[in-house]
């Protein structure tokens, strides 16, 4: 988010966002480990497989998230991230991951 988008937002909303971001962060190195470790890529390779539904949602949940990062409203951000959360839980769910 430009400094324009993050100059406008209140103190708490600032918070909120930060929050937002490290959160979503987390979940995308969570999900990245898949792509670029041998071995887990090995054991679950339905993490990569888009033709899955489960692992298709969980992209464009991610897709959504990145946006809505840029997109300057804060609740709409956390809503994104959360949903790409549960996203990627079931998607990992359905690829087996314990």
């Amino acid at each position: 988010m430009d400094e324009v988008l993050l100059g406008n937002l209140s103190l708490a909303d600032l918070k909120e966002y930060g929050r937002t971001a490290d959160r979503h962060d987390l979940l995308k190195r969570r999900w990245l480990t898949y792509e670029v470790d041998p071995q887990l890529q090995f054991d679950y390779p339905a993490m990569s497989d888009t033709s899955l539904p489960a692992t298709s949602a969980m992209i464009r949940a991610m897709r959504a998230a990145d946006h809505e990062k840029t997109a300057g409203n804060p609740a709409e951000y956390k809503l994104a991230v959360d949903r790409f959360s549960q996203a990627l839980a079931a998607a990992e769910s359905a690829a087996g991951v314990p």
